[in-house]
């Protein structure tokens, strides 16, 4: 465990893009936990909805499964669910391990055995008691499950990849992207989880975040939206289904979903919408993915308001020279040089091109 604890590190500093990262991190386990297939998913913390998913091995390349494998994962009680997972105690869980074996699992008896496979590994990535992602972990039916030393092996790094996945968020910078928003995609999903109808430039955006290797396509992620909304409409959660994610580009998007009834009551139909997010939505993902204690949190925020330094002094009753301290170590976390270089990372480096210092908001780049 020392050793994958170790290799699992050197992946972390080496600094890589969600992807890249993925990619490596299935390679670095194939050793360590042989396997016939992996995915390697991304979770909102907030709401503990899949955003992504990287596929390996015989999965590579094979999304033909993902409509139901979200209809299972989000509207069934299975036991290894990630949700359950990334609620227990270990991390980590073999399906194979269950009480009675394989069969107490509707997503193998009813989509993995089908498909090939016979064990499934999941771990779910947690850091700071927040979900970042997980690793699953498939073995062919011909091959012995998994055991309990590999549950606790991938259990183990955990923390680890949660970490790998935080700094993958933040690990380049957005590219160029048009003067202005087309606004957002909006795709009507029937009963049977087939796209009716989308609105205009949704073709453009479904195609942009299929453009990244290994990726599931961004129906995967819909088809997840639309059987979370489903869950919603029978009264099984009470909070309607909303991720943020971000595209290959580095736009940083929010995907939410919500049942359409008609007057004669539901018809099974879901309205999904994808739409660029706003610096509310992500700057506690952000606050979260750059590592900044609860106090710097503080002070981004009174930064991205644009308080100078003695009002944030006065505000979070601190001095002057304790605010400059704290503003340095969020400038060292954050990979920038100054105020203006924080605000426009947070408040969107896909949107810094858009504005100028002369037409930006009032007080954004409000100086020390």
């Amino acid at each position: 465990m020392e050793r994958a604890r170790s290799r699992a590190a050197e992946l972390i500093r080496a600094g890589h893009d969600t992807p890249s990262f993925a990619e490596r991190l299935a390679a670095l386990l194939q050793p360590l936990v042989p396997h016939s297939a992996a995915c390697v998913v991304t979770i909102d913390p907030a709401t503990r909805l899949v955003t992504g998913t990287y596929k390996f091995g015989s999965l590579a390349g094979n999304h033909d499964l993902d409509s139901d494998w979200a209809q299972l994962e989000y509207s069934t009680d299975d036991p290894t669910q990630m949700i359950a997972i990334g609620q227990q105690e270990l991390p980590a869980a073999a399906t194979s391990h269950l009480p009675g074996g394989v069969d107490d699992s509707v997503r193998v008896r009813t989509l993995i055995r089908p498909a090939g496979y016979g064990d499934e590994l999941r771990m779910v990535a947690r850091h700071d008691g927040a979900c970042w992602g997980g690793v699953n972990l498939f073995r062919a039916v011909d091959e012995p499950p998994f055991s309990h030393e590999e549950v606790l092996l991938l259990a183990d790094l955990s923390e680890a990849v949660a970490v790998g996945l935080q700094a993958g968020l933040v690990a380049r910078l957005a590219d160029a992207v048009p003067g202005h928003s087309t606004g957002p995609a909006v795709l009507i999903v029937d009963g049977g989880s087939g796209t009716q109808r989308v609105s205009a430039g949704t073709s453009e955006l479904l195609l942009e975040l299929t453009d990244e290797a290994n990726r599931s396509p961004l129906e995967s992620l819909v088809h997840g939206l639309a059987s979370a909304a489903r869950h919603y409409a029978r009264g099984d959660t009470s909070v309607l289904p909303r991720a943020r994610l971000r595209s290959p580009s580095g736009r940083w998007l929010v995907a939410s979903a919500a049942p359409l009834a008609a007057p004669e009551g539901d018809t099974g139909e879901v309205v999904v919408t994808v739409d660029e997010a706003r610096p509310p939505e992500i700057m506690p993902l952000l606050s979260a993915a750059f590592g900044l204690t609860a106090r710097e949190r503080e002070v981004t925020q009174l930064v991205l308001r644009g308080a100078a330094t003695k009002a944030i002094a006065n505000e979070l009753s601190m001095s002057a020279y304790t605010v400059q301290d704290h503003l340095k170590s969020i400038f060292d976390k954050a990979d920038v040089r100054s105020r203006r270089e924080l605000v426009a990372r947070v408040f969107f480096d896909q949107y810094a091109p858009r504005f100028s210092e002369e037409i930006a908001p009032t007080g954004w780049f409000a100086s020390s």
